[in-house]
């Protein structure tokens, strides 16, 4: 360089002008003001010298540490391996050493320290004392005691908790099974590591879970699935696995995590129900088959014999002989009523039962049925009161039919069990709102009644309280179970009250709808002939009804002769006879009828066929059809209607039934025209 001797020595003085004259000093300083703890320890343990950090970790002064040995201060735990470390360095086994200790704080809590220690020698080889490095790792070691106790308590939950669960990678690398799973495989944790989840699952089943991983890792969101997964014993098993991607504190994604239930027995057990449901059903349909065919064998006859049985005691015949027809009559519609309770509780039971909403008169209904079970109670000499209070409104809205039947059975027993004093009928409005209120029904009795014990038992299907009773007074045991359940439908209650010789009071509770007088419109189904003595078995009708052109379709002789007397007795002319649906359609192709009695039930055609072709034929509704059936189950009037017929009538037919539905259809095409 310009103006410097080549061979120029050396510059006199400080070669760093930025460091002091004195390292000493340099070296001190750092030594005080280490963010570390450093000391100077004898070999026996005593402090000698130490910085400001040791003072602050451990929370002594100087005077007070030099006057300590770290022996002092050091945990009982930890100190005979730290004293064992250096019994090793004053051996020269080893010339520093590095651990975790815990000291006392002067405060007495306990603090955790990461100590390093060497071993300085004087140059006679003798030790000359320590340096011991150490800093405070209490928070460290607080957060993996508290992570330890986690990472416990999470093991603890996963391996007592019945379902599987498994833990993978971001590779799908499984990396931790449960106690239940390794229960469920058979295999152990290394050979469920050695052969990796996805290689257990079936075969068929890969490629959607994958999938499925695929979309749960895009969405971030918990996903479902369900596959086929191997044990050690070869068999697969139906696993619903519900799995969340596992993602780090930076959003880092590490993983999955599932939980996984042996789904096998629950899907088979799914299987064997719906099978079972399937066959319930089945036989649902069977007794329902069975029901609809009896009802027909059974009403068919029957038709017939009440039906002649009616027309014989309304012909004029003696005293003598009307004694002997009577009890035919009679006991043909004890035939009847017993058929009609065992389809009625076989329609509850089934849930077919639909309860109507229809406008009527509460105190007029409660009327009919109280006359006619008045007359009968006269004829036992038994005294019998109705009394209906001025709460009771005129009009109501709910299930005309249902509440009649309700209570002409409970009246009919009560009748049927008084031999000797009276039965009386309270009615009363309860809870009453502008809308709704609550009618309470009392029937009381003087009659044989029975303990209290035995009242839960009066209301179960089939059921007497005693078999002398059924020999005495006969019954299927059905009226008040289907009454219960009528009323239990209805959201109603009831429940009876009774004590033996001594008579029963039913009380019934029925809650019902108000309706305004101007929406009156009061069911038109009159009582039964034989329960209504004041009723006129063959009602009068019109010109235009006697005036009726009519078809009877109908594959029973007998029922075909009933059928041309009841309509002799009516006043109308002799009708066109047919055996079955296709005679019918032949005969209506032919001639014009006003009206066509359809039998449902006939062999070639059937009548529901039959209609659907008349009305198929014919513009408008002209024939009138009107089904004539043995039928009497929930549905079979929809199906009357449905395949394009008027109107429905059960077999046996009620003349004044037959009458009415007559009339009805004249005054209607009399309208039309």
């Amino acid at each position: 360089m310009d103006g410097i001797p080549e061979n120029a020595p050396p510059e006199v003085g400080n070669p760093n002008p930025d460091f002091p004259d004195d390292p000493h000093a340099v070296y001190r300083s750092a030594f005080a003001h280490a963010p570390i703890g450093i000391a100077v320890v004898s070999i026996d343990g005593r402090w000698l010298h130490m910085n400001e950090s040791v003072c602050r970790i451990v929370g002594y002064t100087e005077s007070e540490l030099r006057k300590l040995r770290f022996q002092d201060i050091t945990h009982p735990e930890d100190l005979e391996v730290d004293l064992e470390y250096v019994r090793e360095m004053l051996r020269k086994e080893r010339t520093h050493y590095r651990m975790e200790k815990r000291y006392f704080h002067r405060s007495g809590r306990v603090i955790w320290i990461e100590l390093s220690v060497s071993l300085l020698w004087n140059s006679d080889g003798t030790p000359k004392y320590f340096i011991s490095q150490f800093n405070d790792i209490s928070s460290r070691k607080q957060m993996e005691l508290e992570l330890r106790q986690r990472e416990e308590l999470f093991r603890r939950l996963t391996d007592d908790t019945p379902a599987m669960l498994w833990m993978s990678d971001a590779d799908l690398r499984c990396h931790h099974f449960n106690k239940s799973s390794l229960a469920f495989t058979g295999r152990t944790l290394e050979e469920e590591l050695g052969l990796g989840w996805l290689n257990a699952v079936h075969p068929d089943d890969r490629e959607d879970c994958l999938k499925a991983c695929e979309r749960g890792f895009a969405t971030r969101r918990t996903f479902k699935l369900v596959y086929r997964l191997r044990r050690r014993d070869g068999e697969y098993r139906i696993i619903e696995d519900v799995c969340s991607p596992r993602f780090d504190p930076a959003g880092e994604f590490c993983g999955y995590i599932g939980v996984c239930l042996d789904i096998t027995d629950q899907l088979n057990t799914e299987t064997e129900l719906r099978a079972a449901l399937e066959a319930a059903r089945d036989a649902n349909q069977a007794k329902s088959t069975f029901l609809a065919m009896m009802s027909h064998e059974i009403r068919t006859p029957l038709h017939s014999i009440i039906g002649f049985t009616h027309l014989l005691l309304d012909s004029g015949i003696s005293t003598e002989h009307r004694n002997l027809v009577s009890p035919i009559l009679s006991g043909g519609e004890m035939l009847l009523a017993v058929i009609n309770d065992i389809l009625d509780y076989s329609k509850i039971e089934a849930g077919e039962v639909e309860l109507e909403r229809i406008r009527f008169s509460l105190p007029q209904c409660i009327a009919e049925v109280s006359e006619l079970f008045s007359a009968r109670a006269a004829e036992k000499d038994l005294k019998f009161h109705c009394t209906i209070c001025s709460d009771v409104p005129e009009l109501v809205v709910g299930d005309f039919n249902r509440l009649r039947q309700i209570l002409m059975n409970l009246l009919s027993n009560a009748v049927k069990f008084t031999a000797r004093g009276k039965v009386t009928v309270a009615v009363s409005g309860e809870a009453c709102t502008e809308e709704r209120l609550l009618v309470h029904f009392i029937i009381q009795d003087t009659g044989i009644g029975f303990p209290k014990e035995k009242a839960a038992q009066l209301f179960q299907p089939f059921r007497q309280l005693d078999a002398s009773t059924t020999r005495k007074f006969g019954g299927t045991g059905l009226g008040l179970a289907i009454c219960k359940r009528l009323v239990d439908a209805m959201q109603g209650r009831m429940y009876v009250e009774s004590a033996p010789d001594e008579g029963s009071a039913f009380h019934l509770y029925l809650p019902f709808e108000r309706a305004p007088a101007s929406a009156l419109a009061v069911p038109q189904t009159p009582l039964p002939t034989s329960q209504n003595p004041a009723m006129r078995p063959i009602a009068t009708l019109s010109p235009a009804a006697r005036a009726a052109k009519i078809l009877v379709a109908e594959d029973n002789e007998t029922n075909r002769r009933l059928i041309v007397q009841l309509l002799k007795r009516m006043g109308l002319a002799e009708p066109t006879l047919v055996e079955n649906g296709r005679a019918a359609v032949q005969a209506c192709s032919n001639e014009a009828f006003d009206l066509v009695l359809m039998d449902c039930q006939m062999p070639v055609m059937d009548g529901y066929e039959a209609t659907r072709r008349l009305r198929k034929i014919f513009s408008g509704q002209k024939p009138a059809i009107v089904a004539l059936t043995a039928a009497a189950l929930d549905g079979d009037r929809e199906k009357a209607l449905q395949a394009g017929m008027d109107d429905y009538l059960t077999k046996p037919i009620r003349a004044e039934l037959l009458a009415a539905v007559i009339e009805r259809i004249a005054q209607a095409a009399e309208r039309a025209t």
